[in-house]
């Protein structure tokens, strides 16, 4: 027999499925999902044939210029996606985070934000003719994409509407999806895209160095070297690998016969076998073969002409990055190697041996051997923003201090009077110089573009000029300087299709820098008497940041495992000298109009006031049926979302025949000003049964509940303070020969603080070091409830990494919980513990908490007095990074878990009863379902060591990570 919440449960599981499914697979991290568009200005819609444009007053001149370029990239790839939209795709412009990047889904209707940053550093987006244009192509390739669907699944869709079951193309691996949009990025006469990138191809020669990845592991996610780029890495190449040996039209019909099957396990294979006249398996080992050949020959040039590299200062491997000199005669750079959290490193280059100095997330940083240290990196904004700030860092003490309040200065510089820094300031307004004071404020503002991209400057020796790293619209990336007395540019190098990182030597006679001339990146040098530029590395990984110290050359070098603080002797001799700069001055910016094709559906319809209500219609829906003894329930699901993101609502309803009875619920969420307001309704159906099983009577309950959310965030913890207020009533109709219950009222008012620190590290399956706390008040009584009381709740969890490295990881906490009155008692008792809570997250109505070792239902584990303790230690098993191609089914890491437990419940006065305890183990896993799709698999024993305690085995599977 189904119970009240059971019954509700079935369709919120629907719900909940299908909106994780889509909108939670990425996990953001908490700073991330405090961005929000902003919310005080009155947003613009522009609508062309085939988009509808969002965009705040500030980006009007702009968001035309996207309009017309969308429609360019529409009339582009329709026709190798052989795929045409049935309604517009909305295009969301945002200037709310500085870190490039642009999202695309297509559930519960084709949508893409595009956030405004530039790339501004290296690491594969740094080769763009027009970052927009390369930015839709690729978006907008994911939105045809997935939405096509042919045959069965586009029938089924003309009923269910975009139920994301009948979107076929999102059921494979993600380096597919992300290949097939590269592919359409990629522009090889602009020289533009990953498809043509120098770091992309660094990072593919150096796995032909390792050893390629076989297919059953790049199917699904990797935690090793390179971590989450390895799909797009793979899926570039693969991409380009068929442009070359299959050829596009060969391309275009394996994504149209993948379109036409839902749930065909075997779909990667035969779609392979049609199209490329070979399985995945077998193009596969082609595949590799031919980047063996390609990349092989590549290393054995560069071998051909003498290997010049520096020794390892480091071991850290993977995103190791940044480098500068400190006073005590240490090196700076950063330790970021997935298993916690960025660390700020002093490196002693004799031995290697480091301290480490601060928490940090970025590696631009400068030093100044009496200011110390000052480092760009992100931090909210305002509660909805992710900007640049500068921070200053003492080295001894690593004590961190804001310099900047939302100033999106994404580099400083330190001058060498140490009295003032140079800025670079970047938003979607475009790229600026400032001259600020030691303590962050603006002295000045030097320079300004609206196109041209400022990166990575440093001050010469002399203070005289500004040395920086600037893309141009046509010439890409070189090497300039800038004299702020005269406002006079220089191009000092142009070599390769980026030159970057540039700095002085320590007497200005000097400068090093990184380029990829011939797709390599190298460390150069330029003589600036005479203008001569010699290589000084030959390397077949990477050499980046060159800082030289004396005679001792020390850059950031990349090998099979990542990246690491390189040292080398500079030779004396030339090395490979490049042609003289011609030092040519450059004009002022000028506005560059790029040649506009003709299409025939850029026209602008028309620009009015942002509407949500177009865009929250639902687009989808689902059935649900219950048929019992009772009660015969028929119903649907469904659910909507505004293209801003500021409403999103779930709605189920169905009708019980036998009762003549409407049901269901609906949840909301309010999310543009703070509060955010979350609100959940049902209307909920049931029968109870006497002794023998016969229906006597059909319950109903009504609920609701409302949640006000004021949060407080900031990139490393996030605190909400919560006010809520819950109803539920529940009344019950006789049947013939039963009997009815009295009606009964539960109510409650609640104020709760919840704070949050620990975080997941990509390396790891477990938190790191961090705490979680949860304080609530809840007051039944003040509500007017049949159940009068109060209340009180202290959960405080602490996370701790006790070995970096080895990743031990250590969870401890205590929980208190405290009844006066009446209202509903506390309980221990099984694995996971249960909430009457109907809104995901909310700390209210919390009242049952697990106990692992005793089953839940023991009468000495109820009461109105509850207090917990618990220790675990969490430990990595091993990865296996496998998956089948057929079935669709694969596994990732295994860690394991040692764990002790006591808890006790009473209930009247403070000394606390009998203590039950419990030990035990278990073994988590990831899995992969269809490439992608997470779920977390733990095994579990737990031995309970007291009277009522058992030897319990249990397993629990859950979405995600």
């Amino acid at each position: 027999m189904k119970t009240l919440v059971e019954c509700g449960a079935l369709r919120r599981l629907l719900l909940s499925f299908f909106v994780f499914l889509l909108l939670g697979l990425a996990t953001p991290h908490r700073s991330d999902a405090a961005i929000t568009h902003n919310p005080g200005v009155t947003w613009q819609t522009l609508t062309t044939e085939n988009f509808l444009v969002h965009f705040a007053p500030s980006m009007a001149t702009l968001a035309r210029q996207v309009a017309w370029q969308a429609e360019v990239v529409h009339q582009q790839q329709t026709a190798f996606f052989r795929w045409q939209p049935r309604q517009r795709t909305h295009l969301v412009l945002t200037d709310t985070s500085d870190q490039p990047n642009g999202l695309a889904t297509f559930f519960p209707y084709n949508h893409i934000t595009l956030y405004l940053a530039t790339p501004d550093s290296i690491g594969g987006l740094e080769d763009f003719e027009d970052w927009y244009s390369m930015l839709l192509r690729h978006e907008y390739a994911h939105i045809l994409h997935l939405d096509k669907a042919r045959g069965f699944p586009k029938s089924l869709r003309n009923a269910f509407g975009r139920h994301f079951l009948l979107f076929p193309n999102m059921l494979q691996p993600l380096w597919v999806l992300e290949g097939a949009a590269i592919y359409q990025e990629t522009d090889h006469e602009q020289q533009s895209g990953r498809g043509q990138n120098s770091y992309y191809d660094m990072l593919v020669r150096l796995e032909v160095q390792r050893g390629l990845r076989p297919l059953d592991q790049v199917n699904q996610p990797v935690s090793d070297w390179p971590l989450g780029v390895t799909p797009y890495l793979y899926g570039t190449h693969f991409f380009e690998f068929l442009r070359q040996t299959r050829g596009p039209e060969a391309m275009s019909d394996y994504i149209h016969d993948y379109s036409g099957q839902i749930f065909d396990i075997f779909r990667l294979q035969s779609a392979s076998q049609r199209a490329f006249n070979a399985r995945m398996t077998d193009l596969w080992l082609e595949f590799e073969h031919w980047l063996q050949e390609r990349y092989t020959a590549q290393g054995d040039q560069i071998r051909r002409t003498g290997l010049r590299q520096g020794q390892s200062v480091t071991d850290f491997g993977y995103f190791t990055a940044g480098v500068a000199p400190l006073a005590s005669g240490e090196i700076l750079t950063t330790r970021r190697d997935g298993l916690g959290p960025g660390k700020l490193v002093a490196v002693t280059p004799s031995g290697g041996d480091y301290r480490e100095i601060a928490t940090v997330r970025s590696s631009r940083f400068d030093v100044h051997p009496q200011q110390g240290i000052v480092v760009a990196q992100t931090e909210v904004c305002q509660g909805r923003s992710l900007y640049f700030d500068l921070f200053h860092i003492d080295p001894q003490s690593g004590k961190s201090q804001r310099l900047t309040n939302c100033g999106r200065y994404r580099y400083g510089a330190w001058h060498p009077s140490g009295n003032e820094l140079v800025a670079v300031q970047q938003s979607g307004q475009g790229s600026s110089l400032y001259r600020l004071n030691a303590q962050g404020e603006v002295l000045g503002k030097l320079w300004r573009s609206e196109e041209d991209v400022l990166a990575y400057p440093r001050w010469s020796p002399d203070g005289q000029w500004i040395v920086v790293s600037r893309w141009q619209k046509l010439q890409g990336w070189s090497v300039q300087r800038y004299r702020p007395d005269d406002g006079d540019w220089e191009i000092l190098s142009d070599q390769g299709k980026v030159a970057t990182q540039p700095r002085f030597s320590s007497d200005g006679n000097s400068l090093f820098y990184s380029a990829d001339v011939g797709g390599v990146y190298n460390v150069y040098q330029l003589d600036l008497r005479s203008r001569e530029t010699r290589q000084i590395t030959n390397v077949t990984g990477g050499a980046f940041e060159p800082l030289l110290v004396e005679d001792t050359l020390y850059y950031i070098g990349y090998h099979p495992d990542g990246a690491d603080l390189k040292a080398m002797v500079l030779p004396e001799d030339a090395g490979v000298v490049l042609p003289a700069g011609d030092g040519r001055e450059l004009p002022n910016p000028t506005e560059y109009e790029p040649e506009r094709p003709e299409i025939e559906n850029a026209r602008v319809d028309s620009v009015t006031p942002y509407q949500p209500w177009g865009s929250l219609l639902p687009r989808w829906w689902f059935p649900y049926v219950l048929f019992e003894e009772g009660q015969s329930q028929l119903g649907a699901v469904t659910s909507g979302v505004d293209a801003l993101r500021r409403h999103h609502y779930e709605v189920s309803a169905y009708y019980d025949s036998e009762n003549e009875w409407w049901g269901g619920d609906v949840s909301y969420r309010y999310h543009r000003w703070n509060p955010r307001l979350d609100i959940y309704g049902s209307r909920e159906g049931d029968v109870r049964r006497n002794s023998e099983s016969e229906v006597v009577a059909h319950r109903r309950q009504h609920t609701l509940q409302l949640d006000a959310v004021f949060p407080v965030v900031r990139y490393d913890w996030r605190t909400e303070f919560y006010l809520g207020y819950s109803y539920q009533l529940r009344n019950e109709v006789a049947r013939p020969g039963g009997a009815a219950l009295p009606d009964r009222q539960e109510n409650s008012l609640g104020a709760a603080l919840v704070y949050r620190s620990a975080s997941y590290s990509a390396r790891s399956m477990h938190p790191g070091q961090g705490r979680s706390l949860r304080l609530v008040l809840e007051d039944s009584e003040a509500a007017g409830s049949d159940a009068p009381g109060q209340t009180y709740t202290l959960d405080w969890q602490e996370y701790a990494s006790l070995h970096r490295q080895r990743d031990l990881r250590l969870q401890f906490g205590i929980l208190g919980a405290w009844i006066e009155g009446d209202a509903q008692p506390l309980r221990l008792g099984g694995t996971s513990g249960s909430t009457s809570s109907l809104l995901p997250g909310s700390p209210f109505l919390r009242r049952h908490y697990p106990l692992r070792g005793y089953p839940t239902g023991l009468e000495f584990l109820e009461g109105r007095r509850l207090t917990k303790a618990a220790v675990q230690l969490n430990f990595p098993l091993g990865s296996l990074q496998r998956s089948l191609v057929v079935p669709p089914v694969g596994l990732g890491r295994f860690s394991g878990s040692i764990f002790m437990e006591g808890a006790s419940t009473w209930n009247d006065g403070s000394e606390i009863g009998d203590v039950y305890r419990s030990l035990g183990v278990e073994v988590h896993a990831e899995s992969y379902w269809y490439y992608q799709l997470p779920a977390r698999v733990t095994l579990g024993l737990a031995k309970g060591l007291d009277d009522g305690g058992d030897d319990m085995g249990y397993v629990q599977v859950g979405l995600g990570f």
